[in-house]
């Protein structure tokens, strides 16, 4: 039987105990599984209830349709028993065939079976899901939310009034410190946790209790708690001393509220909060004249705290939580900012991770970042909308021991963008390091016209992400029309039109004098763009077909931003137009080594060892991205690719499979449906590069296309002897792209014929 695992977190996994990860990796498809599911597998659904909860924005005909496609997807993958139907109208769930924790749940509350219940409630309903343009399907996620909480909170209130009643006061308190816990909004949970700390004689307790409900009323409502509270709270501080039974009864056995174990029946009653709190009170002291020492030796044991005190923190990446994906870029661009404000101080060592596009399940188990980064302690920041407005928190995180402090809070609007990082950095430092903030290095001279920062941060995460540099450019084009004297907008451009140079989308003459007039700009306003020198680097290696040419201004690069991943990237790509092929990989391996959770830089790995026909080192390199982060493009085809070349042509096909279903790619699956054998492979290759050759043709008939890439889409569709033709008479005109010819996959078909080996020859590499 699979089972769905819905609360706190997402799991689908069958009888082997192996998860359905293509399912996973479909948010929509998933959503529709669980609200088939909900609230109990068996439960009939009507199709046009459905209809409207996922696709209200097709007409009938569209909409039935994109059902059907998503029932088929989930039949595929979990089984054609796995739903039901009940004529053309109504579909569920086979109960027989899928368990829910969502099931079980209600069960345990039905039953009054309360350490059940918190076995069970790991945290919300679908915690993490977003499904785009399903405002039905959203609302009813707020409403099954609120549901379970109320059933939760009303199953954990009548059992603390059990266990009060039969003299268990401490067993009521652990209870009640649990659901205020779990909901930190209910204040009538959290009034309840108070009274019965007063009833314990436990008055400090109590108002520790009092003081997280008010912080939290201040920080997340900005308001107060109820009068009731307040008269309450006033009440037991005005007494002079509390009046509890001398001996609180012990817990008894059942009472096991913490499904992490970190509290058992045997434990004292000591919440861990305040541990927490007395431990976060040294773990951050100033020392000699502004110095920072993190220190984690506390507890509730004392450790051998001047050994291996870390000086170092990560900042990982921000997590956009406002449920828009638009606005990812904020909360990359702000994450980026204040690593590099805090990076300024100079006292402490910055890791920052803040552009790295980690997977899920990376992200929600920092615990298995610590080792790759050298530190256990890490800043973590989230975004959040409220109205119109937008809102980072940061909080320390210690993965070793779990303990996390909140240490600062920054509301914005797109207005106030441009000023948001610095306002971030200086709360996180004035909590934190206890030093002033020092000016970062890249503060502008003059106020940033704010939506020319925003068009900027927008336009990095459009180039970094590998999503669409022309719209990058157009991006930065805008930025610089606005604020004409903004450096990072104008680095981003030189970043841009030199990737538009070297990937052939513009004639090299024209694009070189646009990337480094851009650059130039950018160094004029301010000579510690990283990413300007880099581009300089590139473009004058090519321009003057010397490696020796663009070094320099490479190496000012890493200077300046020793810990940018990209600009290591940027290096490796033009040792690998000379044919450097180590040295190319060394500079691939150092942006792996600041970011090695980052798949994206273990498939360019790969791609390094494919340029040197390297198949097995690259399939390495190539499974290790995607056991990074399963839907890596890159990884993902590269593993085909890798098994091609070693010849294994039904493992590449079924690989190439496993991409198709994984993406749902009805089309692709087709055109693989009868592949077998190395003319099978072939065949799928041909049709794939004819596609991308009747592109390529297409676009040459409106905007200029450099001829060697022409040259590899016809070696690509089949039509070798025409493309061999088209790429030898660049080698003869000159052309700069040509040196990328042992890294283009197009040619893996022909990299063993001798007429290729004389090609490679000819056209030589950057001489050093």
């Amino acid at each position: 039987m699979i089972s769905l695992s819905t609360l706190g977190g997402i799991g689908l996994t069958g009888e082997d105990g192996l998860e359905h990860d293509g399912l996973l990796r479909q948010p929509k498809r998933l959503a529709l599984l669980c609200y088939l599911a909900s609230p109990a597998p068996g439960t009939w659904h009507r199709r046009d209830a459905i209809l409207a909860a996922f696709w209200p924005e097709f007409e009938s005909g569209k909409a039935r349709t994109a059902l059907r496609n998503a029932l088929y997807v989930i039949r595929q993958e979990l089984g054609a028993d796995i739903l039901l139907t009940r004529g053309d109208e109504e579909v569920s769930v086979n109960p027989a065939a899928l368990a829910s924790d969502l099931t079980a749940l209600q069960e345990a509350i039905t039953g009054d079976d309360f350490p059940s219940v918190v076995r069970l409630y790991r945290g919300e309903f679908l915690a993490g899901l977003f499904v785009n343009e399903a405002q039905g399907f959203e609302h009813w996620l707020d409403g099954e939310r609120l549901r379970l909480r109320t059933l939760v909170s009303k199953a954990g209130a009548r059992h603390s009034l059990q266990l009060e009643a039969g003299g268990n006061l401490a067993g009521a308190i652990e209870v009640q410190r649990w659901l205020s816990n779990t909901d930190p909004d209910d204040e009538a949970s959290a009034r309840r946790l108070i009274t019965l700390y007063d009833l314990a004689g436990d008055r400090g307790q109590a108002l520790a209790a009092f003081e997280r409900l008010q912080s939290h009323f201040a920080e997340a409502f900005e308001s107060e708690p109820s009068a009731e509270t307040m008269r309450l709270v006033d009440e037991i501080r005005q007494r002079r001393s509390a009046t509890a039974p001398r001996h609180p009864p012990a817990p008894q056995a059942d009472v096991v509220v913490h499904d992490d174990a970190s509290l058992t029946a045997h434990d004292s009653i000591a919440p861990v909060t305040a541990r927490a709190d007395r431990r976060w009170r040294w773990l951050l002291v100033p020392a000699l004249i502004g110095a920072v020492v993190l220190a984690v030796g506390f507890g509730t044991r004392p450790r051998a705290a001047a050994k291996g005190v870390p000086t170092t923190l990560l900042v990982v990446p921000m997590e956009n939580a406002t449920g828009h994906p638009e606005d990812d870029y904020i909360a990359t661009g702000l994450a980026e900012d204040v690593a590099a404000r805090l990076a300024a101080l100079r006292s402490f060592t910055i890791k920052s991770a803040a552009r790295s596009r980690w997977p899920k399940r990376t992200r929600d188990n920092l615990a298995l970042v610590a080792p790759h980064f050298g530190t256990q302690i890490f800043l973590r920041t989230t975004l959040t909308r409220v109205g119109d407005s937008l809102r980072a928190d940061a909080e320390l995180v210690d993965v070793g021991t779990g303990f996390s402090r909140a240490v600062g809070t920054e509301h914005f609007t797109s207005a106030t963008l441009a000023d948001a990082g610095s306002q971030l950095a200086a709360l996180i430092a004035g909590a934190v390091f206890r030093v002033p903030l020092a000016e970062a290095p890249r503060s502008a001279a003059h106020a940033v016209d704010p939506e020319a920062y925003r068009l900027t941060l927008l336009g990095w995460h459009q180039l970094l992400a590998g999503r669409d540099d022309r719209k990058a450019r157009e991006l930065f084009l805008q930025a610089t029309k606005l604020d004409p004297l903004y450096a990072r907008a104008w680095a981003g451009l030189s970043s841009t039109w030199s990737a538009a140079t070297t990937n052939g989308q513009i004639p090299f003459d024209e694009g070189y004098a646009l990337a480094e007039a851009a650059a130039t700009r950018a160094l004029t306003l301010d000579s510690l763009q990283g990413s300007a020198w880099a581009t300089l680097g590139v473009i004058r290696a090519l321009k003057q077909r010397s490696l020796a040419a663009g070094e320099p201004y490479l190496r000012r690069a890493i200077e300046l931003e020793p810990t940018n991943a990209e600009i290591y990237m940027v290096d490796g790509a033009v040792l690998r137009f000379a044919w450097h092929w180590d040295r190319a990989r060394d500079a691939i391996r150092i942006a792996r080594q600041l970011d090695p959770l980052a798949a994206y830089y273990a498939g360019l790995e790969g791609n390094s060892a494919m340029c040197q026909d390297k198949p097995l080192d690259a399939l390495k390199w190539y499974r290790s991205a995607v056991a990074l982060d399963a839907g890596e493009r890159v990884g993902q085809l590269g593993v085909a690719r890798a098994l091609a070349r070693l010849r294994r042509w039904d493992e590449a096909i079924e690989q190439l499979r496993v991409v198709a279903r994984s993406r749902s790619d009805t089309a692709l699956a087709l055109a693989l449906r009868d592949a077998h054998g190395e003319r099978g492979y072939w065949d799928f290759k041909h049709r794939e590069g004819a596609t991308l050759l009747a592109t390529r043709i297409a676009r040459a008939g409106t905007e200029w296309q450099a001829p060697y890439l022409l040259g590899v889409a016809e070696i690509g569709a089949g039509q070798i002897d025409q493309g061999f033709d088209l790429i030898e008479s660049e080698v003869r005109a000159g052309s700069r792209m040509v040196w990328k010819l042992p890294c283009n996959p197009e040619i893996d078909e022909i990299r063993s014929m001798p007429r290729f080996q004389r090609l490679l020859q000819a056209a030589g590499a950057l001489p050093p």
